[in-house]
């Protein structure tokens, strides 16, 4: 399905391009969004549904992506397989991470309905771990 791969690719061209508006654009308006991981320490991570994925882009918000790029995508049947590459410093402590993702996506008139991304949330876990452990040693540091 060339048509579901150039929406997967349209979409990933805005997010790079920090494109907020035009992402959504990307989306139908009851769309279904999930980032597996736990919330509690990734900002983005959760389900969200409809003007909900606003959150998910939100909470990428506190990354600079230094690299996205989507490797190949492959479709069949309105269902869209894309495999990426992000490189990711978390904007409050320089902490960066390097993964592979994968994305499944079902696009139906032209318009993504659903979207679930797989990446490496414990090689993220770790970065938001140790961001939160360093500025908790920093802050005792500073009390005593």
């Amino acid at each position: 399905d060339n048509d579901a791969v150039a929406v997967i690719r349209k979409l990933y061209d805005r997010f790079e391009r920090r494109d907020a508006v035009g992402v959504m654009a990307c989306f139908a308006p009851e769309a279904y969004l999930r980032f597996p991981g736990d919330p509690a320490i990734l900002p983005w991570a959760g389900e969200f549904r409809g003007a909900g994925l606003m959150r998910f882009l939100a909470g990428v918000g506190c990354l600079n992506y230094l690299e996205f790029k989507c490797r190949l995508a492959y479709g069949r049947g309105g269902r869209v397989t894309a495999i990426c590459h992000e490189r990711c410093e978390i904007k409050a402590t320089g902490e960066i991470f390097d993964q592979e993702l994968v994305a499944v996506a079902r696009v139906e008139n032209g318009l993504i309905v659903d979207y679930v991304e797989f990446a490496d949330t414990a090689k993220m876990h770790a970065a938001f771990t140790e961001e939160r452990t360093r500025a908790k040693a920093k802050d005792a540091l500073i009390r005593s």
